[in-house]
């Protein structure tokens, strides 16, 4: 099945679902981009150190990276175009409610 046909068949059969993929897609999104980000800080020392061959390594990396976050955006450009997605609303879990007291012992 091609990626247009399983977003409508998602969308159309679990419009939840679909709407927490692409919720988890954002996200990931997020993630791999902030990636890349310190993998172009660590070339940037790496380059000052003049140790070109581990820059070489890290670029490698950082193309892989590019290229999946491609693929993560053709997904999500998929998504937005079905239909049912914009009419659910997948709400953000509040984090706060789980953070751990470090003032507290626990057990």
């Amino acid at each position: 099945m091609e990626l247009e046909d399983m977003v409508r068949f998602l969308d159309k059969n679990f419009p939840k679902d679909m709407a927490e993929i692409n919720y988890s897609l954002e996200l990931l999104k997020e993630v791999v981009d902030d990636t890349g980000k310190e993998i172009n800080k660590k070339v940037t020392k790496l380059t000052k150190d003049r140790k070109f061959e581990k820059v070489r390594k890290y670029l490698d990396r950082l193309e892989e990276i590019e290229k999946y976050k491609t693929k993560i955006d053709k997904f999500l450009n998929r998504i937005k175009k079905s239909k049912n997605n914009s009419k659910v609303n997948i709400e953000a879990p509040n984090y706060e409610e789980y953070r751990v007291d470090h003032k507290i012992t626990h057990t």
